[in-house]
């Protein structure tokens, strides 16, 4: 959903103020026409009935109303604005606040929002002008606090209200450079975006599926914290891994006529700053996941959860991850899928060399390949840096909760027998289907942990442990020239408990 006629806070409340000759002469009539540009506001009528006035940079403005060129209105109560001055091309204020914003979306609806503030800005006056130089475009957004209260939509396709939006202390470039093959000739990239906090608290609404059904939704809070967001696709990989410090989503729902549909109680993610050892950890968790199968409009779908016996999925999930850029390590551990009544899922694994140098010499690689260069010419300096990322250890284990058996006795229906009997039947099969690959030893060490966790239900893990790290070039190669080296390379192991 679009609204089409609510103003863009900070510069138009300036295009508000400097619309006034009694407060501004000359020099605030150029700058309105500036800023109008900016908002997007050419053709439109702007008006109020008083204006109040503090001191040459500070005033009020009650009941504006903004007509754009098509007719549509928005009403404003009031627009205060404290300290705005314009001076060596940019525009600051102390705070600009508008309440009690009414306008109309695309779809002939209405929204309200009850307050709209900003606080230190300094901003470029030109900012979104055509064809700004390179150097016009080094300048930044910057203002101490951003936010929006009291937010309600009714419109035919949605209904929603949001309790408040807030952004702290940003800084935000002009220069954003992420389309492939652009200009980098100009100078370096600009540093990234920056703020304190950002947050949305309290969405709650109602819209429409594709066959007009009703669905409520709700979100209780989004958080992100200390955001440091690249401008390049240039950055590196050690740039992107302090995107944040903290993130967090909280209290997700979906419901139809009453029933739940998705609930999702939080997922959180920190990224912790370097340790002594130039070490990054990241931790990411996510809790509370329902998903309500029966909700599901395929009906041959829910014919096979029903058979299997499942209405819900519940779980949770959880990771760490460290990454040095200096010596490439990078290592997934605690990481763990967990389904109620169906099974967990444990994954880790560990390699080395991939420098923060060997990532941007890929990507470097990659965009290249995607911007039409000879496949080959760019495949081969991307091998050669693959050729420095070795494998130390990677490891996967599923433990069943029960879904193992739900799905012999579901396949054995099928097949006219039983579960014990598909099972007991399940290693020779797998035997005759890795008969082919000749390689007797991991044959007869699958289809013996295969059988094992098929009959007793416990848990199926492989492993790779070789005695060195290995490099994935190496490992590619030799699937290709003798994939039968591949378990002694890796020191495969495949077992069951």
């Amino acid at each position: 959903m679009k609204l089409r006629n609510v103003p863009t806070t900070a510069a138009f409340a300036a295009a508000l103020a400097f619309s006034s000759q009694q407060v501004y002469a000359a020099e605030g009539r150029l700058l309105l026409d500036q800023l109008v540009a900016i908002a997007g506001l050419e053709g439109t009528k702007i008006t109020w009935d008083t204006i109040e006035e503090q001191d040459e940079s500070s005033f009020t403005l009650f009941d504006v109303n903004v007509e754009d060129k098509k007719g549509e209105v928005t009403t404003i109560k009031t627009v205060s604005v404290r300290g705005l001055k314009d001076a060596n091309g940019r525009m600051t204020y102390d705070t600009i606040s508008f309440v009690d914003v009414r306008g109309t979306t695309d779809n002939d609806g209405e929204v309200a929002i009850a307050g709209i503030g900003s606080s230190n800005g300094d901003w470029p006056s030109g900012i979104w002008e055509d064809g700004l130089t390179a150097e016009e475009k080094r300048q930044r957004i910057k203002f101490g606090n951003f936010s929006v209260s009291g937010i309600a939509v009714s419109d035919p396709n949605v209904n929603m209200t949001l309790d408040s939006i807030v952004m702290t202390n940003a800084d935000i470039p002009l220069d954003f450079r992420f389309e492939p093959g652009q200009d980098d000739t100009v100078g370096d990239p600009a540093a990234p975006l920056t703020f304190d906090q950002f947050s949305v608290v309290g969405l709650n609404g109602t819209g429409k599926t594709d066959d007009q059904q009703d669905v409520d939704f709700e979100m209780g809070s989004f958080n992100l914290s200390n955001v440091n967001f690249p401008t390049s696709l240039d950055a590196s990989v050690f740039d992107w891994m302090k995107i944040y410090s903290a993130m967090s989503i909280s209290g997700i729902g979906a419901s139809m006529a009453d029933e739940p549909v998705f609930e999702l109680e939080r997922i959180a993610g920190t990224i912790a700053p370097p340790d002594g050892t130039g070490t990054i950890e990241t931790v990411s968790e996510l809790t509370g996941l329902y998903v309500n199968l029966k909700a599901i409009p395929d009906p041959q779908a829910q014919a096979v959860f029903g058979e299997l016996g499942y209405d819900k999925v519940e779980g949770s999930m959880g990771a760490v991850a460290t990454y040095n850029p200096t010596t490439g390590r990078t290592s997934l551990f605690d990481t763990s899928i967990k389904l109620v009544d169906m099974f967990n899922l444990y994954l880790d694994y560990a390699i080395t060399g991939y420098t923060a140098d060997v990532a941007q010499k890929l990507q470097k690689a990659q965009m290249e390949m995607s911007t039409g260069k000879d496949a080959m010419q760019a495949f081969g300096p991307m091998l050669a840096e693959l050729s420095n990322i070795k494998l130390e250890t990677f490891g996967i284990e599923l433990e069943d909760r029960s879904i193992t058996g739900r799905l012999l006795d579901f396949q054995a229906k099928q097949m006219g027998t039983t579960g014990d009997q598909l099972a007991a039947g399940a290693p020779m099969m797998i035997g005759m289907g890795m008969g082919a690959l000749n390689m007797p030893g991991l044959t007869e060490m699958v289809t013996a942990a295969v059988g094992k966790f098929l009959t007793e239900k416990g848990s199926l893990s492989v492993r790779a442990e070789p005695a060195e790290p290995v490099s994935i070039v190496n490992v590619i190669m030799s699937s290709q020239a003798d994939p039968t080296q591949i378990p002694n390379m890796l020191n495969l192991q495949v077992t069951a408990r």
